[in-house]
């Protein structure tokens, strides 16, 4: 949990709109069971999500803020060789 202050990687002038925010609660869950594919050369993993935000008050009540729904596809490329092992992921989605 945090403030507007927590988002400024999405959203950098977002704690300058609310200076007083109260507490942020992001609620993520999956949609569906995340798929992995194999390839000769590579790895994918795709997931679906549910994501909703509400601001938390002194007396515990929640007011939803934004929901969204986000579907994400990550590659994995892994590097083997007779010194190390090496892996490059990449967002496709």
């Amino acid at each position: 949990m945090g403030d507007a202050s927590s988002c400024l990687t999405f959203h950098p002038q977002l704690p300058s709109y609310f200076p007083d925010s109260p507490p942020l609660l992001l609620q993520v869950s999956a949609r569906s069971a995340p798929t992995i594919t194999c390839q000769p050369d590579s790895l994918t993993v795709r997931l679906s999500a549910d994501i909703q935000a509400f601001a938390t008050y002194p007396n515990q009540t929640q007011r939803p803020l934004f929901q969204m729904q986000a579907d994400s596809a990550t590659a994995v490329n892994v590097v083997l060789s007779e010194e190390a092992l090496g892996v490059a992921i990449a967002a496709t989605k």
